[in-house]
């Protein structure tokens, strides 16, 4: 669980742009220059990872905060390798056309250009009031809040998925089911705790004087203050310096 949470801000940021949870920000944020501003929300939900035998893999806290100019900003908390509480930070910041991932174990910083031509591609599928669901999806409420309840598959993953049409479609709760290849399911659940609808504190959006790294740089960095954090597989970096360089801020 340390060495996935240690190193999320450098390698789970690729997810994290081609899912729907950015897909549908980006979708939104772009549309807001021609539409009402967007619903402003903080948000606290936690993670957790279970085996086929249903013991806990992995679990995390996460705050969410999105401005009412499509910026957003998800804020992974955990613990550290000295014990101590340690946070990531995937940072959507619209007005100035970057994302940005901050690593707090290695004090460091990874900016990435919007891409331009996988902002279209987002834009032409609309976000509307299905949230991107089958029609016909079931109405119930998640904290006070109505949601879409439907179910989708891709590849070997199933995911049960809560969407609110109100929130822009914010996801209040998923479970993720992946079939692994000796037949046997693990289990992903996110839930939201709470959630109030209201401007986020700036603070949360401020990005540290940290130095940019690589990907690869972050795991290296990390690898150094702490030695005892197993290193990430060696067919990691290539990819994710690789969209690092194509997508660098300058």
């Amino acid at each position: 669980m340390k060495y996935k949470l240690l190193v999320v801000a450098a390698s789970s940021v690729l997810a994290w742009l081609s899912g729907p949870f950015f897909g549908s920000y980006v979708v939104q944020a772009q549309e807001a220059q021609h539409s009402p501003k967007l619903v402003s929300l903080v948000a606290n939900q936690t993670t957790t990872s279970y085996s086929p035998t249903g013991e806990v893999r992995d679990s995390f806290r996460s705050t969410i905060a999105r401005r009412s100019d499509g910026s957003q900003v998800e804020i992974r908390h955990f613990q550290g390798p000295e014990g101590k509480p340690a946070e990531n930070r995937l940072l959507l910041d619209v007005p100035g056309l970057k994302r940005i991932s901050v690593s707090g174990p290695a004090e460091s910083i990874t900016t990435y250009k919007m891409d331009q031509a996988a902002i279209a591609q987002k834009i032409a599928a609309t976000v509307d009031p299905r949230c991107g669901l089958e029609e016909g999806a079931e109405r119930i409420t998640v904290l006070g809040v109505e949601a879409l309840h439907a179910y989708k598959t891709i590849g070997h993953q199933k995911r049960e998925i809560w969407r609110a049409p109100s929130l822009g479609c914010f996801e209040l709760k998923a479970i993720a089911t992946q079939t692994l290849t000796d037949g046997r399911e693990a289990r992903t659940v996110v839930d939201t705790l709470s959630l109030e609808q209201r401007e986020p504190d700036p603070a949360m959006f401020q990005v540290p004087a940290w130095p940019e790294m690589s990907p690869s740089e972050v795991y290296r960095s990390i690898q150094r203050r702490y030695p005892n954090i197993p290193a990430p597989p060696a067919s990691t970096d290539a990819p994710a310096d690789a969209a690092y360089r194509s997508r660098k801020q300058n």
